[in-house]
């Protein structure tokens, strides 16, 4: 039987208060910590950070925890450029990263201007367009 591995996503808050739950997780034992990626959502009160900032900042205060983006969307972020986010970041974070996609929301979409009528068919093709990234000797890979 395959080992059961255990993750947490991070409640959103103050800075500070994310950092503490990742080095929570991370002294404990878990296997990963995943933070969301969005514009608005929840209570109107609540603040969300900029994913790839959280997520550096977890990777530099945490030594084995795995680091996940819980999940972001190829419609807001470009894909090439998410391509190589996620690759940098594997590097620092010494092959720590997790790459969690998703097809989105309206709630971070409509707000915003942007709009998709087939919002998984992107999803199949930002993925694509990341794997091409990935594999050409021109952008930052993910470790081997």
């Amino acid at each position: 039987m395959a080992k059961i591995k255990f993750g947490i996503q991070l409640q959103t808050g103050s800075i500070n208060k994310i950092l503490k739950q990742a080095y929570l997780a991370d002294y404990l034992g878990f296997d990963d910590v995943w933070y969301p990626d969005h514009l608005i959502g929840g209570h109107p009160s609540t603040e969300w950070h900029e994913l790839f900032v959280i997520l550096t900042l977890i990777a530099s205060k945490t030594k084995n925890i795995k680091i996940a983006s819980g999940a972001t969307d190829v419609l807001r972020r470009n894909p090439a450029v998410l391509a190589q986010g996620f690759a940098t970041l594997d590097q620092y974070s010494q092959g720590r990263m997790i790459v969690g996609l998703g097809a989105g929301e309206k709630m971070n979409f409509e707000p915003f201007g942007i709009y998709m009528d087939e919002p998984v068919k992107a999803l199949e093709l930002g993925l694509s367009e990341i794997r091409t990234c990935w594999e050409s000797r021109l952008q930052v890979r993910p470790l081997q």
